[in-house]
């Protein structure tokens, strides 16, 4: 059976093209292997197969409340400081992991200031 091919040009990003190439070259795909993918599937289910929408973060009003915080911190009015749902996930991500170079003697031992709510890392 004779398969009929075609070439689609289309523009992409210089930096989008060379992440696609590294993230296909993982997957054991050309690129055009991946576009040809994409387009059976869009073909066959008639919606593109995955969600498309915008991310809120890069809203003009997130946008502009980041900004304003950001010269309020540089003109020295407000200060950042650590999260503590930050310090959480870190240590959850170390322990999952076993600790330092996945050793569990090397894992560090977390304690936690009650007085003043603050988590100090002990260990590394």
């Amino acid at each position: 059976m004779a398969t009929n091919t075609v070439n689609v040009n289309f523009k992409l990003k210089a930096d989008d093209k060379r992440l696609m190439e590294s993230a296909c070259r993982e997957l054991g795909l050309s690129m055009s292997a991946a576009f040809t993918i994409f387009a059976k599937k869009v073909g066959r289910e008639r919606r593109i197969p995955f969600e498309v929408s915008a991310d809120p973060f890069y809203s003009e009003e997130n946008l502009s409340r980041l900004k304003k915080a950001i010269d309020e911190v540089e003109a020295g009015r407000k200060q950042l400081v650590p999260h503590d749902l930050i310090e959480e996930c870190n240590h959850a991500n170390r322990v999952e992991r076993g600790g330092v170079g996945g050793l569990p003697h090397l894992a560090d031992s977390r304690q936690k200031d009650v007085t003043s709510n603050k988590s100090t890392y002990h260990g590394y």
